[in-house]
């Protein structure tokens, strides 16, 4: 057969990104999918739940006997075609186009000063002595961790090597974050920056004055309500630092419900990327805890205050996106962008601010 009989067949994007995955797809780390027995085998199994949250369904595909006289680079180059014709190029929560712009890049000031309540949350053991009174956060290079393609935003950029959420100044000494980062085991084990950024297009910001890094010692409130069939899906944890932040905008909470249609940003730490800027629109809000949000959403948002965009008081809190980050189209991966006719995404799960309100 040939490459353009693959047409034929009506085959959609996700069946084909599931016959790749099968056949020896590569994952952000590099880990080959390139093992003996194709149709299954301990090691396969494994790698595959390692990455389940970059790739649906969470389980490890079977090869596909319809696709069986396809070559691999066959596959390659239609799975290319049907991305590039439906222009699915973005990422987990990218919607309609690539939104997110570094802190040097908006010019709004309000929004700028929002950008101070930002913290990014993390092990205080990923920040290396410098011995000068200064610590630097350890980083890796983007593009090259995730073995993105080229055309992906912010390939250049750093990211924090390890693991790494984000938070929000809701007091002096108080940072609010999502709980199933934070828990009674590793709070004190936490560290916190303010400014972490990019100053410009090639400047990262990872080195900061042992002053401006604080410690996490306790947690004063913690609801982690997200399992069983009648969890209500709160996430959220408030962790008391072990002095006043300094120098930093709190973040100012509002008491007015979110409304459908309204317009909303979103600050955070996207895959531990420098902080970056969303805008996006509430989709609903029926839930007694969350809304629904549709901001682009990536690992690493959770926790990531989420504002008005008329009033820059914070409405809410990422906790719970789309699963799915990237997808790989033979020489590197790429972001998938929503809506589409081959995935479908609820959005964004977003805690709304009341659920904390009176404990911040």
């Amino acid at each position: 057969m040939s490459r353009r009989d693959i047409s034929s067949f009506g085959f959609s994007v996700r069946k084909l990104d599931m016959e790749l995955i099968a056949r020896g797809a590569q994952t952000p780390l590099g880990t080959l999918f390139d093992f003996n027995d194709k149709e299954g085998s301990p090691q396969r199994d494994e790698t595959f739940r390692a990455i389940k949250v970059l790739y649906l369904p969470p389980h490890v595909p079977a090869l596909n006997p319809a696709l069986k006289h396809f070559t691999l680079p066959e596959l390659l180059l239609k799975l290319r075609q049907m991305i590039q014709e439906r222009k699915l190029d973005g990422d987990r929560g990218v919607w309609g186009t690539h939104d997110r712009l570094d802190i040097f890049d908006v010019t709004d000031e309000r929004v700028r000063r929002n950008a101070h309540s930002a913290a990014a949350v993390f092990m205080y053991n990923d920040l290396q002595d410098m011995g000068d009174g200064y610590r630097q956060l350890r980083v890796k290079n983007y593009g090259e961790l995730y073995n993105l393609c080229r055309c992906e935003p912010f390939y250049e950029q750093p990211v924090a090597a390890g693991a790494m959420c984000t938070g929000v100044l809701v007091a002096a000494d108080v940072v609010a974050t999502a709980a199933h980062f934070v828990n009674e085991s590793n709070v004190r084990a936490l560290g916190f920056i303010f400014g972490y950024q990019m100053a410009d297009p090639v400047s990262p910001v990872i080195r900061f004055h042992h002053e401006k890094i604080y410690r996490g010692i306790k947690i004063l409130h913690r609801k982690d309500d997200t399992r069983g069939i009648n969890a209500t899906g709160s996430d959220w944890v408030l962790v008391q630092l072990d002095r006043p932040v300094e120098g930093q905008e709190i973040a100012a909470l509002s008491r007015r419900p979110a409304f459908p249609g309204q317009n909303l940003y979103v600050l955070g730490y996207p895959c531990g990327l420098p902080l970056k800027y969303a805008p996006g629109p509430v989709v609903r809000n029926t839930e007694q805890v969350y809304f629904m949000s549709r901001m682009d959403i990536y690992s690493g948002n959770s926790g990531s205050p989420v504002f008005c965009a008329e009033t820059h008081e914070m409405v809410g809190m990422v906790v719970q996106s789309d699963p799915r980050d990237f997808r790989w189209i033979g020489d590197g991966w790429v972001s998938v962008i929503y809506p589409n006719d081959e995935m479908e995404s609820p959005g964004d799960r977003c805690i709304k601010v009341t659920e904390f309100l009176e404990y911040a």
